[in-house]
């Protein structure tokens, strides 16, 4: 089991009862610990970890957020408040969030425990105006001020005891406060959203796992804090070397109420509650539209970019596709590429892009494990009249771009095993895994892309100077050349695949 993991099991007893989100959790059994006590859901962004998760039996969803759409008029994923019924209906909602059987009517679930079946069978969720909150018995030995969400596992010879009110707070402080309060800070109900009467997610626990981007960080804590309910806890943990520090920082700009829970083993768990009132999430304040004018020789003009936190080069040209794309512009007349082509670890969707306003009669694949990367070059591709509709998040991000039949999108740990055989591989393809350099991707890349290739096929890539790729690309190909390099980055040609 990973270290984060390890240290969110040491702390597992101080999980608030009810439901637990991890958010892009390892390759690890920690949901299955976790499972023992809590009902148990995962989000990620990384299709790898999505499909083994998947596989170990997890109930995983694979998307940007944990919620069913990018965009933000879409409702959550866990909404609270049971929007009036549509039309002549009387008890659809405008937008269902329950799964629904293939007639169409909606699953009934079994009762949450500690909830009651006032207004429907499992109503974990905030009160509306037709399901009043219900309080529960006090606490033996309490004065009854206890509330229904006590985040704090008690004894029963220990009962709640009122703290006296923080400084510059009005003394409504709940028994069951686990986290300090900045001072400047005291307790605040933030408005309901238009329509609502509350937040739109159950007190449900959110554990995140620090990414490695402090952008992605950012959007992923403001998208939590704007869906949270305001009983609801969030963890977040990650590794010293990853930055976890100092993501306490940035936490308390979301939270009102942020601690330190544990330390151990080069890692750090935070825990934060009380979402502050500020922006609504939208998820188009965290993408950059930026444009790219092609080399010369390289037909196309300007390629109009949308990318998302998370996505490799955020809102930027890298150094290694620069000089791949420059390559292509001095070369491409006589490397005629034609016929299928794939596009690994396509990111933002920047080198498919500019083959396909090179020749748009190329057959054009492009492939991602990440999320961000899958939704960033849909929206490029929409951005270069090569779509007609935006993308959903998660499961359904299009495989094929609507009226494009020679564009394709798809997620996949790795080149993919199977698919038709292809004339052309051009990647600059990735080599980490969180902040590991990962050198098996690489390895198992070239050997399936030699299977994938048609005997003429080549494969065109960019990378580091540093890495050792020749040495395994030779094992897989009959005939390799560096045709160009520069102080930080090499092209490597390969030919005439092995096998």
């Amino acid at each position: 089991m990973q270290r984060p993991s390890e240290l969110i099991l040491r702390n597992a007893s101080a999980l608030p009862e009810g439901p637990v989100l991890l958010l892009n959790a390892p390759r690890d059994g920690l949901y299955r610990e976790l499972a023992a006590q809590h009902s148990v859901s995962i989000s990620t962004q990384d299709y790898g970890d999505f499909d083994w998760l998947r596989t170990s039996g997890a109930d995983t969803r694979f998307g940007l957020l944990p919620w069913a759409s990018d965009d933000p008029s879409t409702t959550p994923r866990h909404p609270t408040v049971t929007p009036s019924p549509e039309p002549g209906s009387t008890t659809g909602t405008p937008r269902d969030p329950l799964p629904r059987n293939s007639d169409h009517t909606p699953v009934t679930q079994a009762p949450q425990p500690g909830f009651t079946t006032t207004g429907t069978p499992s109503d974990p969720l905030l009160p509306n105006s037709d399901h009043p909150p219900v309080t529960p018995a006090p606490q033996p030995g309490s004065t009854g001020t206890g509330t229904p969400s006590d985040p704090l596992p008690r004894n029963s010879d220990h009962p709640p005891v009122t703290p006296a009110p923080q400084p510059g707070s009005t003394g409504t402080g709940t028994p069951s406060d686990p986290l300090p309060r900045n001072s400047d800070h005291p307790p605040v109900t933030p408005a309901p959203e238009p329509g609502s009467t509350g937040r739109t997610t159950p007190t449900a626990t959110i554990i995140l796992f620090l990414p490695r981007e402090k952008d992605r960080l950012e959007m992923l804590l403001h998208a939590c804090a704007s869906t949270m309910a305001q009983d609801a806890q969030l963890w977040l943990v990650g590794e010293n070397r990853a930055g976890i520090k100092s993501a306490a920082r940035r936490l308390a700009t979301r939270f009102n109420r942020v601690e330190k829970l544990d330390s151990a083993r080069h890692c750090v768990l935070f825990r934060a509650a009380e979402p502050l009132p500020g922006t609504p999430f939208d998820v188009a304040d965290y993408r950059q539209q930026w444009e790219l004018q092609l080399p010369p020789g390289l037909p196309g003009g300007v390629l109009r970019i949308e990318s998302l936190p998370g996505v490799f080069a955020h809102g930027r040209l890298d150094g290694g596709t620069a000089l791949l794309l420059k390559f292509l512009g001095e070369n491409f007349a006589a490397l005629k590429i034609s016929g299928h082509c794939l596009d690994f670890g396509c990111g933002a969707g920047i080198i498919g892009l500019a083959l396909l306003r090179a020749n748009p009669e190329l057959d054009m694949t492009l492939v991602d494990s990440n999320a961000a990367a899958l939704l960033s070059a849909a929206r490029s591709l929409q951005a270069n009249g090569l779509a007609s509709a935006p993308p959903a998040t998660g499961e359904n991000i299009p495989a094929q771009p609507e009226n494009e039949p020679r564009v394709h999108l798809k997620a996949a740990d790795g080149l993919p095993a199977e698919g038709p055989a292809l004339d052309w591989i051009i990647s600059n393809p990735p080599f980490h895994q969180g902040v590991d350099t990962d050198f098996d991707v690489a390895r198992q890349f070239f050997t399936r892309a030699a299977a994938r290739l048609k005997k003429t096929g080549k494969m065109l890539l960019v990378c580091n100077r540093y890495l050792p790729y020749e040495n395994w690309l030779e094992k897989s190909f009959q005939a390799l050349e560096k045709p160009a390099e520069n102080r930080d980055f090499k092209i490597l040609l390969a030919r005439r695949p092995r096998g």
